[in-house]
């Protein structure tokens, strides 16, 4: 990846999650990332960060990080499925890869580009 602009101050400042602060909970399940795509500074860290929001009800989407290890951290409620949940989850999830990459294990098991006829 090749840095484009200046390196100033701005450069060593992530504000992508400053939305968090204050904010409502999202209706469906929301996340924030802080990886070299969005935060360039993370190039040779070999860190990476996500920050998670599950409302009442909601599922955590399955997936691989295939490039890195995944350290979940639950900071509230329950991850455990419950179509009746009454309580959001909130959780943060720190990855041993400055690009986590991400598999979604949906989206390649059930949907192919082979047609029909075959």
């Amino acid at each position: 990846m090749n840095i484009t602009g200046p390196v100033d101050e701005n450069f060593f400042t992530f504000i992508g999650m400053r939305s968090l602060t204050g904010a409502q909970l999202p209706e469906n399940f929301k996340i924030l990332k802080a990886c070299i795509t969005k935060f360039p500074t993370l190039i040779g860290q070999g860190v990476s960060l996500a920050f998670l929001q599950f409302p009442t009800s909601s599922l955590n989407p399955s997936c691989t990080h295939s490039p890195s290890a995944e350290l979940l951290f639950l900071i509230e409620g329950s991850l455990e499925y419950n179509p009746d949940g009454k309580k959001p989850a909130t959780a943060v999830s720190s990855f041993g890869n400055p690009n986590p990459g991400i598999v979604s294990l949906a989206l390649n098991l059930f949907t192919i580009a082979i047609d029909d006829d075959i």
